[in-house]
């Protein structure tokens, strides 16, 4: 999965990137870069918050990313892709050697070796950060049909293919290390979020893993992020024996993807087929929930569909202190509560944000907004403005 690189590493990339000799503008072009490789949409930014929190509240967390050696630089109108812009060694400098590499088989039974690569001591918490390495899987993020060597006669097969090997190795590199760290790196649960990293779950797939009792009591919980259908690939019976997934999953398991008004179509729905298997699966609002229970060919998911509102709950996001009718209509002890959660939340960004103390004493200064979407058109950042 995709996560987002925290501030320690970025520093790192640029002073590398000064020693180098690099100018400014190279800097700012490869830190770009480096950003859309493990940031692609909101999840990367997300989770690289998320660990951090969860280790520190006491859970063990291990995070297993791929490390792309190449990224391409979009265009003008921010879509069409112009020229790739080589990221991988340069992350390679940063990142600590593990000594370990994992011989992989991929589906088309080709061998590629995966290095195994982690994060600086202290880059993301107490939570550790694997990134699998294998340039010839993951050369490119979004690997396209511009990738294709140029004898490649079927550019959309072609890249069907290398996508899946992308997820393929991820899922499956995910299970060979952790193996491989053997018992006291065995996790209780494994979080798959979406369907690009569904060969992390071990039953899936007809291999070493599928039988071993090493995963046999992990739970695992599936993170569904959005109903539109773009989030629900579809494969045909074919596609997915290609990819040796147990034909009990691609004959007997009632996911069958259906057109807008329920009529079955000869594929199988990837993300449905994850919701059944998964032990727990999320949506990200009740009406989200709802929504999933009553898709077409569901099935029996109604008991472990659960949701997580983000935004909505004056529980969640205000403080008790604020439906205080003593504290709201005293003007000091409103002020003094204020200014104590503002010191709070200062402290809480010193680590994430890596802030100075020169920053930290600018903020106490000076009022603090906070956006919690990623700051991008379609997310309406015109209602920030009309806030402020």
């Amino acid at each position: 999965m995709e996560l987002a690189l925290p501030p320690m590493i970025e520093q790192a990339v640029i002073q590398r990137l000064r020693a180098q000799g690099k100018d400014e503008a190279e800097i700012q072009r490869i830190r770009q870069a480096i950003a859309m490789s493990t940031s692609v949409g909101g999840i990367g930014p997300l989770l690289k918050e998320r660990v951090s929190l969860q280790a520190r509240f006491g859970a063990r967390v291990t995070v297993v990313a791929p490390l792309y050696d190449a990224v391409w630089e979009q265009g003008g109108d921010g879509l069409k892709p112009t020229e790739v812009v080589p990221i991988g060694n340069i992350l390679r400098e940063i990142l600590e050697d593990t000594g370990l590499t994992l011989p992989m088989i991929l589906f088309d039974g080709t061998l590629v070796d995966a290095k195994v690569w982690r994060a600086p001591q202290d880059a993301y918490g107490e939570a550790t950060a694997c990134f699998l390495d294998a340039p010839e899987v993951f050369s490119t993020v979004y690997v396209g049909k511009a990738d294709a060597p140029e004898q490649t006669d079927d550019r959309e097969a072609w890249r069907w293919a290398a996508l899946r090997k992308q997820e393929w190795l991820l899922g499956r590199g995910t299970l060979a290390l952790l193996r491989k760290l053997g018992t006291t790196a065995r996790p209780d649960l494994i979080v798959v979020n979406e369907a690009a990293a569904a060969f992390a779950m071990h039953s899936l797939v007809q291999d070493q893993f599928q039988q071993d009792g090493f995963f046999s009591e992990i739970l695992y919980l599936y993170n569904d992020h959005t109903p539109r259908d773009v989030a629900h690939p579809k494969w045909t019976a074919e596609q997915m024996l290609r990819l040796r997934v147990d034909p009990r999953y691609v004959f007997q398991i009632p996911s069958r993807a259906a057109d807008a008004e329920g009529r079955p179509l000869d594929a199988i729905d990837v993300t449905r087929l994850l919701w059944l298997l998964s032990d727990q699966l999320f949506g990200v609002s009740l009406k989200h929930a709802e929504h999933i229970t009553h898709m077409p060919g569901a099935g029996d998911i109604h008991g472990k569909v659960r949701a997580v509102t983000n935004g909505v709950s004056v529980e969640t996001w205000q403080d008790a202190r604020f439906r205080d009718p003593r504290i709201v209509g005293d003007d000091e002890r409103l002020w003094s509560a204020k200014m104590e959660l503002k010191e709070r939340l200062i402290q809480f960004l010193i680590g994430p944000l890596g802030l100075d103390e020169a920053m930290q004493a600018h903020l106490r200064e000076s009022p603090i907004v906070v956006w919690i979407r990623r700051v991008t058109s379609y997310k309406r950042l015109d209602l920030l403005a009309d806030l402020l």
